[in-house]
């Protein structure tokens, strides 16, 4: 390796000023004697003397060539910087290096991050004059083949491990300027970085870190790695060994949807590391107006779980206000703002805010139920769903009135429903053209339908195309009275939310055993496509009999339900089960309503808040009239992420229906995502339509611990035979390399400015310049 190094008698800008200006007079003056000749003797003998000139000056600077040889093998340490959000912070009483350039005492320590002082160990100041110390990756390239890797994650959607080479000895010399290191990172994958470090089976790593590793592999598998591959770790543990003072929400839990009558229920998690009776305050704004504040004292558990209720109403009139009126919403955007605030010091502010959203949900769902004879279950049924404001129940018992007043007069109108609640022995008396829209409602439009059979019609259901593929269940005989054991959820449907009638799953499963058996049953078995929801077997036998079936058909879903005994499970209970039930059984069945609807599109893009981990489905519904759809267009979802355009998704049309889109993509990464449509066939006029939705990590991973974990450090360390250092000891890591050092430089000088070569080319610049002039007439 040869390198050109200047060594000035004088300052270099008083060498470069003589240099350049005694070039230029001096050329001209001699330009004054050869202008009159030919070319190109009229600018070479200037140019000659000049030059002669130039480089007899510039050996007042000192030049040098400058040759290393390293003789050896040269032993490769890899350096792993993580490069977190918890490196930026500033601790309350920052650590100085050995060495570096900033005094203990300064009051400029206190403000320096964590990343800052590691920068200036490594790199050294580039504020600083020339002759300041060097960074250390300069001093130790001597000795050692040193590579720097970042560990980072930024786009923690991405669920990827960023370990990227930042610099490298062997290609050039660290630059402040090259190497800005800004610790932006929300995820520490300490031990998948390791991992992948020491499969390269470098003579050693040093890892500068905190030690907080809070996703993927765990340090101690990681050391377990180090050790088999004879790789010591070296690590250097920056900030306190003691948490700082600190307070902070962590994450948030609420309900995704909420109608305009009821409460945002939720919880926070807040950082609580400040002194025990610290007053602070939890904040929650919407539309920049404060919607819920309570003040507390710390208690310095750690960890505290703070409970809050918000009127919805207030929140969701507000945001109708604040929508774009050209569109019809079925649910709105509600943005809210948290924030933790306290008077004492922290080591940090950054984690004092965090932003979360739901739906508020202002139109109701609307329910059809038609019940023949008008038995007690319906009625039970109606009575749980009319209490809840969410719902709205148009219901009609008896055939007359049934065929008078209630039934949709057209298709339209019944494609206006979200739900149909009908007893099964309601069927026999629709006629053929009805029980079409019917059919057309669960297929095309995606609606739901729930059937109650009954033990009062004695008779085997009639039941003919085209409501006969509808049925989850077939092979129906008349109803029989079995004595049976206790309800059991489906094994298919433990986890089912609409079967969940109390916190956890074997509670609820606990639950629907205590809960009465029905008295009479039909025998039946699933259709094709069909599954069970909730079952029971007989006392003699081992028989089991299905008492609820689901299937999806086209765009919906239908319920069977084999007896009409429900409101038998108010016994001692009232409605603490029945209605819980009901209510979360009709949502489930349901017809998804859009979130926003438009006279050509509807569009919906799911929840409003979503972790990084999770698929999002985004849903359309596309028409050139209220029954016309365009042949085959071409539909794409357009995704811009913080209004910046992110992906282009096609659209699959779904089976079996009339103008309805669907994709499943993601996860993605934080931020916020509006979604849009591209159609061919539709007016751009009518796309003029978008839903968004945001993502957030579950838990703010990063600055829920500041301190340095020396314990898994210290372990780390000791299982790979390395060594644990403090940041103030890290100069002393280039003691403990030395072992690795198999090899020396070798240095060698040639003084350009005093060696034969440099005189020979003066004298030849001369001499060629005086024989030109003297063949030209000048002399």
């Amino acid at each position: 390796m040869t390198s050109l190094q200047f060594n000035p008698v004088f300052p270099w800008w008083m060498v470069a000023i003589v240099a350049v200006v005694g070039t230029v007079l001096l050329g001209r003056w001699y330009w004054r004697e050869s202008r009159y000749l030919a070319s190109p003797w009229w600018w070479l003998l200037p140019a000659l003397r000049s030059t002669a000139f130039f480089l007899i000056v510039l050996m007042l600077a000192g030049p040098s060539l400058h040759h290393r040889i390293y003789e050896g093998e040269m032993s490769r340490v890899r350096v792993l910087l993580d490069l977190s959000r918890s490196m930026a912070i500033s601790d309350q009483a920052s650590p100085t290096i050995d060495n570096t350039l900033v005094p203990a005492d300064t009051s400029e320590q206190v403000s320096r991050t964590r990343i800052e002082i590691v920068k200036q160990w490594l790199l050294g100041d580039a504020s600083s004059e020339t002759d300041a110390p060097k960074g250390w990756l300069e001093r130790k390239s001597r000795d050692h083949r040193i590579e720097l890797y970042s560990i980072a994650n930024v786009d923690s959607g991405k669920q990827t491990v960023d370990s990227n080479l930042l610099w490298d000895s062997s290609n050039e010399t660290p630059d402040n300027r090259k190497l800005s290191l800004i610790a932006d990172g929300q995820v520490s994958k300490l031990g998948e970085s390791l991992a992948g470090q020491i499969a390269a089976k470098p003579t050693a790593l040093i890892l500068i870190s905190d030690g907080q590793n809070n996703d993927g592999m765990s340090l101690a598998q990681a050391a377990e790695q180090a050790a088999a591959a004879k790789v010591p770790v070296y690590a250097i543990g920056v900030g306190p060994s003691r948490e700082p003072d600190d307070l902070g929400i962590l994450s948030i839990e609420h309900s995704q949807r909420v109608f305009r009558t009821d409460l945002v229920r939720g919880s926070l998690e807040a950082k609580e590391s400040i002194p025990r009776g610290t007053p602070y305050r939890v904040k929650v704004k919407h539309l920049e107006k404060v919607v819920w504040e309570k003040e507390f004292e710390s208690e310095n558990q750690g960890v505290r779980r703070i409970e809050f209720e918000i009127p919805a109403e207030s929140l969701v009139d507000a945001a109708k206000s604040d929508q774009n009126r050209s569109t019809e919403n079925s649910t709105l955007p509600i943005d809210l703002s948290f924030s933790i605030e306290t008077n004492t010091t922290e080591v940090s502010t950054e984690n004092n805010h965090a932003e979360t959203s739901l739906w508020g949900v202002h139109r109701q769902s609307r329910i059809l139920m038609l019940d023949r004879r008008g038995g007690w279950e319906p009625r039970y049924v109606k009575n749980a769903l009319t209490r809840d404001i969410a719902w709205k129940v148009d219901f009609s018992i008896g055939q007359p009135n049934l065929e008078a007043n209630v039934f949709p007069k057209t298709r339209n109108l019944l494609f206006e429903y979200d739900l149909i609640l009908m007893t099964v022995e309601t069927i026999s008396i629709l006629n053929e053209e009805q029980q079409k829209w019917i059919r057309d409602f669960v297929a095309e439009s995606g609606g739901g339908l729930i059937l109650i059979d009954s033990k009062n019609n004695l008779t085997v259901p009639s039941i003919q195309d085209p409501l006969l593929d509808l049925m989850p269940v077939r092979s129906l005989t008349q109803p029989k009275q079995p004595t049976l054991s206790k309800l059991s959820i489906a094994s298919n449907a433990t986890d089912q939310v609409a079967m969940q009638l109390a916190a956890d799953t074997p509670s609820s499963q606990a639950l629907w055993q205590s809960l009465p058996v029905p008295r009479s049953i039909r025998e039946c078995e699933l259709s094709p496509g069909s599954e069970a929801l909730l079952e029971s077997s007989e006392e003699a036998s081992d028989t089991k009999h299905v008492l609820l079936a689901t299937k999806l058909y086209g765009q919906g879903r239908i319920v069977y339900m084999n007896n009409d005994e429900s409101w038998r499970w108010r016994y001692g209970v009232a409605d603490a089960y029945h209605q819980r039930f009901w209510n979360q059984m009709c949502n489930w069945t349901m017809r998804t309503p859009f979130a926003v609807n438009e006279t050509f599109v509807s569009l919906d893009a799911g929840l409003r808040m979503i972790t990084t981990s999770d698929q999002v489905t985004i849903r359309a519904n596309l028409k050139l009239t209220q029954n016309q759809v365009p042949d085959n267009p071409n539909v794409q979802a357009v995704l811009l992420r913080n209004d910046e355009p992110y992906a282009v998704l096609p659209m699959a049309r779904e089976s079996d229906s009339r103008g309805f889109y669907r994709v499943t993509t993601g996860p993605f990464p934080e931020g916020r995502y509006r979604v849009q449509l591209q159609a061919s066939g539709i007016p751009q006029d009518a796309l003029a339509i978008e839903s968004d939705f945001l993502v957030q990590s579950p838990t703010d991973l990063e600055l829920a611990s500041l301190s340095c974990n020396t314990e898994a450090l210290e372990q780390l360390a000791r299982t790979t035979g390395g060594r644990f250092l403090s940041l103030d000891q890290a100069e002393s890591i280039s003691d403990l390399l030395q072992q690795f050092q198999t090899g020396k430089w070798t240095e060698t000088v040639t003084l350009l400015w005093q060696s034969y070569p440099w005189f020979a080319t003066i004298m030849t610049l001369l001499a060629l310049e005086w024989i030109l002039r003297k063949r030209t007439g000048l002399i």
